[in-house]
This record gives C-alpha cells, structure tokens and sequence, in this order.
C-alpha cells in the first residue's frame, strides 16, 4: 500500500495517469509524492527455495492480527467502512467491505477461516458473500501488515 501512487492521490486526473505506469514507476513515484520512506524492506529467497504464499482461501488458515487482536481492529472502522493507518506520519483510509467488522470480531488467533465462515453463515450470511468480503478484508489488511496467517495444522 505505501508503495502504491493511488494511496497518495486523491485527484481522478492524476489517479488516472498514475494507473498507466508500470509497478516499479508506481513505486517511485508513491515514494517521490510520501518523501518520508527511509527504510524499505526486501524479503528474499533463493529461487530453489521459493514457497508459495500462504492461501487465505484455506478452510483451516487462521487469520491472526498483528500488533492488535481483530476485534480490536474491528473497532476502529469508521461509519464511512473505512480503518485510518498513519504511515510515519501520512495518514492513510483502507477501505473495507461491509462484513469487515464481524469477520475481524471472528477472527482471534485460534479460528479457522472455516470457523468464521460457518459462525457468519449460521447468522444469515451468505457463504458467496463471505467469501467475498473475506478475501476483500484480508487483501486490504495485509497490504497494511495488519492481518497475517497462521499455517493450517496438520
């Protein structure tokens, strides 16, 4: 996210422009418009030991919040769905969808993605709209390191 030109341009114009460019303009560019990136951090791998990332589609993957619980995350959604992040000093919206809340009050380090979903569907939700939601809420909360995955258990 804090690579990303379309976090810091709220203008269509530019927004518009900014899409056009490859990733690695994007990311000079969302570094060039913040002005405030002096740390940047590289994971790296030897090609013979690539692992493919972990899948938050998996039934048995337990959605864990880093530095804060989910519920916790879950309460600092505004009205308007969307979770304020300052990134050294630049504040930033993440927009959520809508199920955002009750899957973040779900999610507390011991359930499985399966667990949530069986829990939100007993409640009236639609399984197509949580697989929806879910894969919004983890894609936008992990673009912000705020929500990792724990390995299913064997």
């Amino acid at each position: 996210m804090r690579y990303d030109a379309l976090t810091w341009l709220p203008d269509p114009k530019l927004r518009k422009r900014a899409e056009t460019l490859d990733a690695v303009s994007r990311a000079a560019l969302a570094e060039a418009l913040c002005g405030n990136m002096s740390t940047h951090v590289v994971y790296c791998v030897r090609a013979a030991e690539y692992s493919e990332h972990a899948d938050p589609t998996a039934p048995g993957a337990i959605p864990i919040g880093r530095e804060m619980p989910g519920d916790e995350i879950a309460r600092h959604i505004r009205p308007d769905g969307t979770l304020p992040f300052l990134f050294d000093g630049l504040r930033a919206l993440v927009p959520l969808p809508p199920i955002a809340g009750a899957i973040l009050r779900l999610a507390d380090g011991t359930r499985t993605v399966a667990d949530i979903e069986a829990a939100l569907v007993s409640r009236g939700t639609d399984p197509a709209a949580f697989a929806r939601g879910w894969r919004a809420t983890f894609t936008a909360l992990s673009r912000v390191n705020r929500l990792l995955l724990a390995a299913p258990s064997s």
